[in-house]
């Protein structure tokens, strides 16, 4: 090797490979661009999942706030949480959960109503509601306190992900969330 030039040097070096970069390349490609598909995927169902948290928390807001509560609220809740989660694939698998609860020191917790809405049968399976009994503090300043619950679920379709394999798994993404009732729209429904 000592007369060989380094240009030459590098040549036998590239000959002498025989094609095992190549299969190496064919191994690993695939590979690195599913990571990366798949990491695209991550990042699409972290922001839409923020999204839903969002949806529903507007949501609880306005159905708190309401002097009067129809069924009607519900079907433009729907619409509203469609609007607010503008991901492609997620709009037609949209499902929403709106319960009204009474927490009081002598009754504990009540479910006063809970209302359903999907669209192309979606169904937002949602766990019970982790309220606890009032403490002494709060029996003290209000004696029956009303709150509204929403549950917002999303089933993405297989063109929602990049990636082959989230495609094949059955993933719902869900938010949830709590608001005081400031009215008392929510006793009871019309």
């Amino acid at each position: 090797m000592a007369g060989k030039s380094p240009v030459g040097v590098r040549a036998s070096f590239w000959k002498a490979t025989g094609g095992t970069v190549m299969v190496e390349a064919a191994f690993f490609i695939p590979v690195i661009l599913f990571l990366l598909l798949a990491g695209a995927d991550l990042a699409r169902i972290t922001q839409v999942s923020t999204e839903i948290d969002h949806a529903a928390a507007v949501i609880a807001n306005e159905i708190a706030q309401a002097e009067v509560l129809t069924a009607g609220d519900m079907d433009t809740a729907l619409l509203a949480a469609e609007k607010i989660i503008a991901a492609p694939g997620l709009s037609e698998q949209l499902s929403l959960r709106a319960q009204g609860f009474r927490i009081s020191a002598a009754a504990g917790l009540e479910t006063l109503w809970t209302e359903d809405r999907a669209t192309d049968g979606a169904a937002c399976l949602s766990a019970p509601p982790a309220l606890t009994e009032p403490g002494a503090d709060e029996t003290a300043a209000r004696a029956v306190n009303y709150y509204i619950l929403i549950d917002l679920c999303a089933t993405p379709r297989p063109t929602f992900f990049l990636s082959g394999l989230l495609a094949a798994a059955d993933v719902v993404l869900h938010g949830r969330a709590l608001a005081i009732a400031a009215t008392p729209a929510i006793r009871n429904r019309e």
